[in-house]
Formats: C-alpha cells, structure tokens, sequence
C-alpha cells in the first residue's frame, strides 16, 4: 500500500513491523513523506535512510529523530539532510519556510518524514550496565517481551559494554498469562508472569543469577511502580529471593 498510496501509512506498534522485515533493525529509514512538507519538497523519498541532520550524525532512528526535533525547535529557516538513497549518500537542501497542506508545522516534528516508530534508545544500555556494576553481578536474567528482545539483542551484542566474557545475559520472554491472547508487549505484563517466568526457568535447571533486570514500563502508572493488578514490583523479589531492579524505560506507544 505504500507505494499506492501518497498519505503515509503507519503500523502500531512500529517494533511489530520492523521485527517481520528489517535486518538489521533500528535503522532511521524513511517508511513515508507528508505531502507538501518541506521533506516531500526537498525531495526525500521513501525508502531513504537519514544518515546526517546538519552534518550531524544520525547513527539510528532515535538519534535522527532526536535530530530532527531538535531542528524544528531551533526553527530555522533551513537545512540540510543527508540520505542513503540505493547506497549513494545524497545531500537535499530543505527549505523550511516551503510546505503547505497537508502538511501543518504546528503538530509536526519531523519535517514531514514517518520512520517505523521511536527505534531502541542505545542510552538504555549505559543504565543496565550502571545497574550491573552496581550489584557486581555477573549471571544476569533479562526478562524481556516478544516485541523489544529482537532490537534489545541486536544492541546488546553490537555494544563494547557489554564484552566481557565474564559477564552472562540470559534474555527471557515471560508469558503473558493474566491477560492472555497473543499479546507480545512487555507493558501489559504483571508481577505473577515475572515470578512464574523466573521460577519456571530455575525449576528446569537454569542457573541461578544474581540479578534479575525488567524493563519499568510494566509499573510505570504510579509512583509506587505497580503492575496493572496493583503488585508492587517488589513482589517478584520476596518471591524468588533474587534481587530485581527495574530498567528505567518509557511505555510503547508507537
């Protein structure tokens, strides 16, 4: 349909898409262009990948999208972004000041380009291995979804933080039984998945870790970091008797 249709067509959540058709992932290509955006105007296309904003480098999709808002907040009157168009770099000049409708500056960001969602902030990793360091652990149990662990592995293993042969990850998918269904997003996991998660992987023989890492975005409705049942997140530790910490990250919302 995107190459039917001039409206950019955008899939919730955007890590579904990009787990079924991109290798390697967190790229900052571009899946559509707004009509009449100063983008379109310029001449990017779908397809393209950012490469530099300004001459500023764009190593992924968040840091393009960080890139681009910065931009808009400084509201020039122009710019320059550099793509990978069928692996050529290509330099387009933007001209700010040139859009029309459909395109409303007012609630965009972007300058009129659609990247497949948010991507995976690389700062998350310097948090987990500020929490490692902090416990000294060296067997570490990473319970993950089926949505995030793709582009999580996919980062952890191309990081120098995390090279040491000493240190042990073992990436976990809890099953989502409260709510059940085919539900693969890790926000909507509760304290009872973790724990049964955790004591199933140590009754089958797994090694006992000294750490246990989640993501937050499962307690992220409150101040006292509680699931959707109301279990404090604390729970999963009185429980199994491994130290928990949470991985201080945002909710999916793309």
């Amino acid at each position: 349909l995107r190459g039917q249709i001039v409206a950019p067509i955008v899939i919730i959540p955007g890590l579904a898409e990009e787990n079924s058709l991109e290798e390697p992932k967190n790229r900052s290509k571009i899946t559509g262009i707004v009509r009449n955006s100063p983008g379109d105007r310029a001449g990017l296309r779908q397809g393209d990948e950012i490469l530099k904003v300004n001459g500023l480098v764009a190593n992924n999709r968040p840091q393009a999208g960080h890139l681009m808002a910065i931009l808009k907040k400084s509201n020039p009157e122009s710019a320059v972004v550099t793509v990978d168009r069928d692996g050529h770099p290509l330099d387009l000049a933007l001209d700010l000041r040139d859009f029309a409708y459909p395109y409303a500056p007012e609630i965009d960001k972007n300058i009129g380009i659609v990247m497949m969602g948010t991507g995976f902030e690389t700062g998350h990793l310097e948090k987990l291995r500020e929490i490692i360091n902090r416990h000294q652990a060296k067997d570490v149990l990473f319970l993950s979804s089926a949505l995030m662990k793709p582009i999580f592995k996919q980062a952890l293993a191309a990081s120098p933080l995390f090279s040491s042969s000493q240190l042990k990850i073992k990436i976990m998918i809890p099953e989502n039984s409260f709510f059940g269904g085919n539900i693969f997003m890790g926000d909507l996991l509760v304290v009872q998945d973790f724990i049964d998660c955790v004591q199933g992987y140590l009754e089958a023989g797994g090694p006992r870790p000294d750490l246990i890492v989640i993501p937050s975005s499962p307690f992220n409705l409150g101040q006292w970091q509680r699931d959707l049942t109301g279990r404090v997140y604390l729970d999963i530790e009185r429980e199994v008797g491994i130290p928990v910490e949470l991985l201080d990250c945002d909710t999916v919302y793309d």
